[in-house]
């Protein structure tokens, strides 16, 4: 993985042809534009802090990704994932220090699915 071993061009090569400019500043708007109530949004140079009374998630964001750390997986589609759905359709996510990865893509509005089920593999 890329991330792992920045120094082979090969991997080098092929994440920057395959990625894009991450547009952070539209990405702030999106998740300011969809701030729920009880929730804060902390900005500074270096970060992004997403938080309600129970929950926390600090974003930094690069050219061509965003790290992000919070403690579950049920946290990040909280927080982040369902709303990074609706910013970009289509974004692959990775586990830095696992061998864990996969598209996020859009739900499909299925009338049989609860829409607030979550579905993960």
């Amino acid at each position: 993985m890329y991330n792992n071993d920045q120094n082979n061009v090969e991997l080098f090569n092929q994440f920057h042809y395959i990625t894009n400019e991450f547009p952070k500043m539209l990405l702030i708007a999106h998740l300011k534009n969809e701030r729920e109530p009880n929730e804060c949004i902390r900005i500074n140079d270096q970060s992004i802090v997403l938080s309600t009374n129970s929950q926390s998630m600090t974003l930094h964001i690069f050219d061509k990704l965003i790290k992000f750390h919070c403690p579950s997986l049920y946290e990040a589609e909280h927080l982040l994932l369902a709303r990074l759905r609706r910013f970009h359709p289509y974004l692959f996510v990775t586990c830095q220090h696992k061998d864990k990865y996969g598209w996020i893509t859009p739900m499909t509005m299925n009338p049989q699915l609860n829409v607030k089920q979550l579905l993960s593999s």
